[in-house]
């Protein structure tokens, strides 16, 4: 898959292809840290293959894009990303945007589809393993998250052993193990998963989304003022 642009991390806080982090692999039973690399620019992957240059860089322009959309773009795209799959079927991360796209939109029945479609026919995606994980924990399926996973939530266990990400793989990670961590009563391990977010993708809607849970975690006269009063 052809290069896209690559972001300043001064500028935005995205890692270069270059920049180790950490992670956690099982929360909040063991914690295991292993070097991974984040980078805006596509990463090579069997399913690249054919591409052309052309139709490569049309993948990474709509990835890019809907890393930092809202809610109501992204639902706007929905369209778009429809005749993307039907296009290019053999691409997960186009699937895993218009499954995001699609819950956003309240379309659950067609996403959760879709989603168990890509993780069977791509059993070491990263992304939808996440996006299901989420589902369970909002579901109050808390239980099933790591019989579901594999039993760890090591990043490069859930993604075949890969060690090198695209970011918004890293914001689509590093949120579901901040909202399982809280599930879990750790709020400590959330913070961990918010810090790496905030390195990766600061001003990235899910981080500010990932950022305020916490923040109403932490502070429950707070959360309760907020909906009480609704602000």
């Amino acid at each position: 898959m052809s290069k896209s642009k690559k972001a300043s991390s001064k500028s935005r806080g995205r890692q270069s292809a270059k920049k180790p982090r950490q992670a956690l692999s099982r929360v909040p039973a063991v914690i295991e840290l292993v070097e991974y690399r984040f980078s805006n620019e596509a990463i090579d992957s069997p399913e690249a293959d054919g591409l052309s240059d052309d139709e490569a860089g049309e993948i990474d322009a709509l990835t890019q894009r809907m890393l930092y959309a809202g809610t109501g773009e992204r639902i706007a795209l929905i369209p778009q990303l429809r005749s993307m799959v039907e296009r290019f079927p053999r691409v997960p991360q186009l699937r895993n945007n218009l499954v995001a796209a699609l819950y956003m939109a309240g379309h659950s029945a067609e996403a959760e589809a879709m989603m168990q479609e890509t993780m069977r026919l791509f059993p070491d995606n990263l992304v939808a393993k996440v996006q299901y994980g989420e589902i369970l924990l909002q579901t109050g399926r808390f239980d099933e998250v790591l019989p579901a996973l594999g039993g760890n939530l090591a990043m490069y266990r859930l993604a075949g052993g890969r060690r090198n990400f695209h970011v918004s793989e890293g914001v689509n990670y590093f949120a579901f193990i901040a909202l399982y961590a809280l599930a879990s009563g750790e709020v400590d391990q959330a913070m961990m998963a918010l810090k790496t977010l905030n390195d990766l993708a600061p001003e990235h809607p899910t981080t500010l989304a990932i950022a305020a849970k916490i923040f109403r975690a932490m502070n429950p006269i707070e959360s309760f003022r907020r909906r009480l009063f609704g602000t």
